[in-house]
């Protein structure tokens, strides 16, 4: 299911956290927004909540962690690709260039991006690189989980 899947590192502030974990996905009229939930270390008790905010033109996908366990025996790990990845040479556009004849016009330059968190992969293909901004915890509901 995953041939041809080349996950490379993608600097942002949550590659190197040593948890994220989901928190919500919010399809906006004009931006995909989602919003994970970063521990630094294993003593990081408060965390940092970002907003990871992908422009209105883009395709997302969610799919439970246990699932993509292939991702994990093939290539790089993710201690060495981090949270946060850029697929290169995605599967996932070309077959959308196969089943969507207007794809690249309403995706031109197309990029799959990956967040990587403890329950959920996150996958999004867009053309424009997401804008990550912190925020403020709300009402409680983003407290750890617990695995």
């Amino acid at each position: 299911m995953f041939e041809g899947w080349d996950a490379q590192r993608w600097e942002t502030p949550l590659s190197n956290s040593n948890e994220v974990s989901f928190v919500e996905l919010i399809d906006g009229a004009e931006s995909t927004l989602i919003v994970v939930h970063c521990f630094a270390s294993e003593d990081d008790r408060e965390g940092t909540l970002w907003r990871v905010s992908f422009p209105e033109e883009c395709l997302y996908q969610s799919i439970p962690e246990g699932l993509r366990l292939g991702l994990w025996t093939r290539g790089r790990t993710t201690a060495e690709t981090g949270n946060t990845r850029i697929i290169v040479n995605s599967p996932w556009i070309e077959a959308m260039r196969v089943s969507q004849p207007l794809f690249d016009h309403s995706i031109p330059d197309a990029v799959h991006y990956q967040v990587v968190t403890t329950h959920e992969v996150l996958d999004v293909i867009t053309s424009k690189a997401p804008t990550f901004e912190r925020a403020e915890p709300n009402d409680g509901s983003c407290a750890r989980r617990k695995h």
